[in-house]
């Protein structure tokens, strides 16, 4: 039976547990090890704890291994300020990664008990016997409507099980959604999700705001595992606990030109490009762009639909090893980093480069680079364009390549 007990009991408790494993520890019993990992992990929820003390929590709902609570499920997003202040307690304590790493964000998981929501501090801290479940009742907490309430969940066809590279039984583990309702899904959970960070601190579960050129199928995983060529977009539970995983199937390009074929391309592009400055061309004319087409291969639409999209003109820059770089990779600017978005869903390698010296754009936004002998040197092709700010919507979505980028939603119901 799950009973209330004081957080500043729960405290007392962790407390005594991790002061036997730090006695363990300076003692130097055989196991210090396996000791010293439980005392980090405990350190972390007695932290946690006190975290809680302080933003104003004094009570927890405490439950033993396998007793039956008669929860149900509830999700993200939620409205309360004592929502918020559970979050700030985990800004301040719970080791998170970088906000960007949106893959691996521990994020809470809600259920309504006895009417009441709460939120389950067990899944983020290692918790001492004889409780196993801990949650922290949420007064205040409404439920803001399943993001996923707006998504067409369809049930995957041969087709699909054929890209899952899955057998047929295991298709009922998977849901496709088309491509737009996908981009629009992570538009709303990277808005909510930004919208709580900027209040705690703390990065929640976000999804991947691209999809790559020939994407087939998106899909949400109840648990299923695939060995087909994926892309992992991050996890929906926290948002709908009917499902776990959401990946991309997607056909991967043939990109490798033959180093013969290149450097016959390259010659071309210096002889037929605009000279902008040492190594650095502009490529503007007809047998220019031939040329480009025999240097990029299958990547060459992408990169034409990607340079009219993110910047003004396509530029050839060649690095020759042990030369100083004309170019030096930098973080892109704010402002510009909606344009890399929608660079990166035509490409991986898009990077944002600063001019350090000579002729030529201040910055070029790097879409392909590929290494390749010239001589008895090696070099560096870079490929890129001179980018400029994002003036579209929020979504977009190519339906000729299957890729498409989205940007966060605002959060309506932020204070």
């Amino acid at each position: 039976m799950a009973i209330v007990v004081k957080l500043s009991r729960l405290l007392r408790m962790h407390q005594k547990e991790l002061g036997w494993y730090e006695e363990t520890l300076r003692q130097g019993y055989p196991g210090a090890q396996y000791h010293a990992m439980n005392l980090a992990a405990l350190a972390q929820t007695v932290k946690f704890i006190e975290s809680l003390i302080d933003q104003g929590f004094e009570d927890a709902l405490v439950a033993k291994f396998f007793e039956d609570l008669g929860e149900e499920e509830s999700q993200l997003p939620v409205k309360g300020e004592d929502f918020i202040r559970f979050m700030k307690a985990s800004g301040e304590v719970v080791n998170a990664p970088d906000p960007v790493y949106w893959m691996n964000n521990p994020t809470p998981l809600l259920y309504r008990i006895e009417g009441q929501i709460h939120v389950k501090m067990s899944h983020w801290v290692n918790t001492v016997s004889p409780y196993h479940s801990v949650f922290i009742r949420l007064d205040d907490a409404e439920e803001g409507g399943r993001f996923t309430d707006y998504v067409n969940l369809e049930k995957p066809d041969r087709l699909d099980v054929a890209y899952l590279g899955i057998p047929e039984k295991m298709a009922e583990k998977f849901r496709k959604i088309s491509h737009g309702d996908y981009l629009r899904l992570a538009g709303l959970v990277n808005g909510y999700a930004a919208s709580v960070y900027r209040r705690t601190g703390y990065p929640i579960q976000m999804l991947s705001p691209l999809l790559l050129p020939g994407t087939l199928g998106v899909y949400f995983s109840s648990g299923a595992k695939t060995p087909a060529t994926h892309m992992h977009l991050g996890y929906i539970t926290p948002y709908d606990q009917r499902f776990g995983e959401v990946l991309s199937i997607y056909r991967e390009r043939d990109g490798v030109v033959p180093d013969s074929r290149g450097r016959a391309a390259i010659v071309k592009i210096q002889t037929y490009g605009t000279k902008v400055g040492e190594n650095l061309y502009r490529i503007e004319s007809e047998e220019a762009f031939q040329a480009l087409e025999e240097l990029a291969g299958e990547y060459y639409p992408l990169l034409i639909k990607a340079a009219k999209l993110c910047g003004e003109g396509l530029y050839l820059w060649l690095w020759y090893e042990g030369e100083r770089p004309r170019y030096r990779r930098i973080l892109p600017p704010q402002d510009l980093f909606p344009t890399i978005l929608a660079a990166r869903s035509y490409s991986f390698f898009a990077k944002m480069l600063r001019k350090v010296w000579g002729e030529g754009p201040n910055h070029l936004l790097l879409l392909r680079k590929k290494s390749i002998r010239l001589g008895d040197r090696r070099a560096i092709i870079h490929i890129g364009t001179e980018p400029r700010k994002w003036s579209g919507e929020k979504i977009y979505l190519d339906i000729e390549t299957g890729s498409g980028f989205a940007l966060p939603v605002d959060y309506l119901d932020e204070k």
